[in-house]
């Protein structure tokens, strides 16, 4: 899968969970760092867009693994990072 189609999920899965939750949609960027970036943006919010992402791609992607910051758990990371990940969980499964 391109990264570009995986962004775009990715995306949609923060866009979904926004309009759910009654915000607006974020504009969204491969340098976007959600926890820093988006309003709102919890771990509560990212198990949820963990969860739709998962459901969109169709992957499993275990729910202990945040997306969202290093594996070192050190660093919030940017979307282009993000991409990446879920790109190596889609050759994993």
């Amino acid at each position: 899968m391109e990264k570009q189609e995986i962004l775009r999920a990715i995306v949609e899965a923060i866009h979904s969970i926004e309009i759910t939750s009654g915000q607006p949609p974020s504009n969204i960027g491969m340098e976007s760092v959600p926890i820093h970036d988006l309003r709102n943006f919890d771990s509560v919010r990212g198990v949820e867009v963990t969860t739709e992402i998962s459901i969109q791609l169709g992957i499993s992607i275990d729910l202990k693994e945040n997306l969202f910051v290093s594996r070192d758990g050190r660093r919030a990371i940017k979307m282009g990072e993000i991409v990446e990940r879920v790109q190596s969980l889609i050759e994993e499964n």
